[in-house]
């Protein structure tokens, strides 16, 4: 009887070890399989901004942030954090993406840095993450004023289109506009 024992504890100790084996392997789900193919195939250096891809977590591939410095519109001279965060399900589930800087724009919610972009709210599973940073690129040189979320830049941009410049002009400058501080960038 002694000898059973001991043969049912030796194989309950292997089976605990495999298991603790087995929560330490990474799971490989599609979306970490095409995270990684977008990554790869993401090409940012022949775009005429400034654009920088960071890994919060090397390990992490989901959660990453992208760095805009537009270099030839109304925000130049800033440079706009956005925060990717992307599901298990994706890509069949659209990314999450959210700006980290406070910015005067029509398609940029000042309060929680929700942004209004198409490919965002009709999201396909062919479209990648160079789709969504080329997008966003776009909303720096074509702010589409027709559907803001940030209302007051919205109508001041439809309605009189030196002063919205202006006041970009100020936020750049670290003013305050409705009384809501921006960075300082120029």
């Amino acid at each position: 009887m002694m000898s059973l024992e001991i043969f049912k504890d030796a194989r309950r100790r292997r089976k605990k070890k495999k298991e603790q084996e087995k929560s330490k392997c990474k799971k490989i789900t599609l979306a970490f399989i095409r995270i990684q193919t977008d990554f790869d195939t993401l090409d940012i250096d022949d775009m005429i901004d400034d654009i920088e891809v960071k890994l919060i977590n090397p390990e992490n591939l989901l959660h990453f942030d992208v760095f805009i410095k537009p270099k030839g519109s109304l925000w130049k001279g800033g440079k706009y954090h956005f925060h990717f965060d992307i599901s298990d399900e994706y890509p069949y589930k659209t990314p999450s993406v959210i700006c980290k800087t406070k910015i005067f724009h029509p398609n940029i919610n000042l309060q929680n840095g929700k942004i209004c972009l198409n490919i965002l709210s009709e999201w396909k599973p062919i479209y990648s993450i160079q789709h969504i940073i080329h997008g966003l690129i776009f909303l720096f040189y074509e702010p589409n004023a027709s559907d803001p979320v940030n209302i007051k830049a919205g109508e001041v941009y439809r309605n009189n289109y030196n002063k919205f410049k202006d006041m970009v002009t100020k936020s750049l400058k670290g003013d305050k506009i409705d009384n809501i501080n921006f960075q300082k960038f120029i």
